[in-house]
């Protein structure tokens, strides 16, 4: 089982792939590697749990949107945001929330941390649509391989993470 790989294999296995720009042929494929290296770095967090989050706080704000600021507040009721150790944890919850929407069961979902955006601006940053972008290519989501524009993906994406309720994350 592709659990049963250290970080070191799963990281060779993607440098293959890369290396020989392929996605498939190998025990794995290339979005099954990426895949489990994203549930790894998310294992602190339930993917399903910050997805609710999510749509939660972001159905109930004015703009329809959530900040990673509400999103820490939320887990971390007691703690304080303090630097990049924070920033960093937030980071690994939004991974959890998006491997669990690109692997969900039943099929992928839209990637609700669309909905996540700066807490001064309220706004996304271009790099943030584009790692997301590369992250579901990267993971084999099927949306993400239909398209190159990578602004008309990410409204896609936000409109789906929008219209999700708390039953469409019900596995």
């Amino acid at each position: 089982m592709i659990e049963d790989l250290d970080d070191d294999q799963l990281k060779t296995l993607i440098a293959n792939y890369k290396r020989l720009n392929k996605t498939i042929g190998g025990k794995y494929t290339l979005a099954e590697c990426n895949l489990e290296i994203m549930r790894r770095q998310g294992i602190a967090y339930s993917g399903h749990d910050v997805a609710l989050a999510i749509i939660e706080i972001a159905q109930t704000s004015e703009d329809g949107l959530v900040t990673y600021l509400e999103m820490w507040k939320r887990f971390n009721p007691k703690r304080e945001w303090v630097g990049s150790g924070c920033q960093q944890e937030a980071s690994n919850m939004m991974g959890a929330a998006a491997y669990f929407c690109a692997s969900f069961p039943k099929g992928a979902l839209p990637i609700v941390t669309a909905l996540v955006v700066k807490s001064d601006s309220r706004k996304i940053t271009s790099a943030a649509k584009t790692n997301m972008y590369e992250a579901a290519n990267d993971w084999g989501v099927k949306s993400a391989n239909e398209t190159t524009d990578i602004d008309a993906w990410y409204e896609a994406q936000l409109v789906g993470a929008r219209k999700l309720t708390k039953e469409d994350l019900a596995s």
